[in-house]
């Protein structure tokens, strides 16, 4: 019966009905091997008011794949990539010559999908590490691995430099006296030779070149204007003044302490 209701659609290879050992009676489902590309779908969508083994005419067929048919019946992914197979299936896009599907007879539908229900699961806030548990975070944290410090390293590295740099511009344009404001356009090249001397040299260290610098300024600042040389000449002639007016003081008391006087 089955194999007469299946060729109506489609050419059958194989019939096989599933019988029972114990009472040797079928159990309602079967195995169809179909010679067509096309699936048995459309077969078993007619074949449902068809009697198999024993069943009303109100039984429905279930067309399923072997490998399905340990599959939950009541998820929507799984319903939905039937579907998709199904199309294909039914377009010719199956590449296998020859298909072996398992059709077995149910009284009733499995039980709806419930689409619009959402399980909420609750999950508990996890819970401080006591013990063991917390030292063992506290040793890993401070050990995390050379990758994490050759990074800080380098992180440390970058930010000092940073700080040193700022540092010497800012000595570098600080105000100098006399309202003068040191400028530099660019950091210039290595020096290698002394201006004074003509000396070549290897290279000379900062703190040698600003402390030469500031000996300059001072030596120079005292006679660099017109006024300051004559203030310097004015007290030169003021000092050899008061020095001249102290001689003649001593002149004189010398000259009284060896005046003669017999009574």
């Amino acid at each position: 019966m089955l194999k007469k209701g299946f060729e109506e659609n489609e050419p059958v290879k194989d019939v096989k009905v599933i019988m029972d050992k114990a009472t040797r009676k079928n159990k309602g489902y079967g195995f169809v091997t179909s010679k067509h590309k096309l699936s048995t779908a459309k077969a078993v969508k007619k074949e449902r008011s068809m009697k198999v083994g024993g069943s009303t005419s109100a039984s429905r067929l279930t067309c399923k794949r072997e490998a399905d048919a340990k599959a939950p019946t009541n998820s929507a992914p799984l319903l939905q990539k039937k579907k998709i197979k199904k199309q294909k299936n039914e377009n010719g896009l199956v590449g296998a010559a020859e298909q072996e599907v398992k059709v077995k007879a149910f009284e009733t539908f499995a039980c709806p999908i419930e689409s619009h229900k959402v399980i909420e699961i609750e999950i508990a806030e996890s819970e401080p590490a006591v013990g063991m548990k917390k030292w063992l975070s506290e040793y890993h944290n401070q050990r995390p691995g050379l990758h994490v410090l050759q990074q800080r390293i380098d992180e440390f590295i970058a930010d000092f430099e940073a700080r040193e740099e700022r540092a010497r511009q800012e000595r570098e344009t600080a105000a100098a006296e006399e309202g003068w404001t040191v400028v530099t356009r660019h950091k210039g090249r290595k020096k290698t030779t002394d201006s004074e001397s003509g000396i070549t040299v290897g290279g000379i260290a900062p703190a040698a070149v600003e402390n030469k610098q500031k000996k300059k300024t001072t030596e120079t600042a005292l006679n660099f204007y017109r006024f300051q040389r004559r203030e310097a000449r004015r007290n030169e002639i003021l000092e050899l003044q008061q020095r001249f007016e102290e001689d003649k003081k001593k002149i004189v008391a010398l000259r009284a302490a060896r005046k003669f006087r017999p009574y």
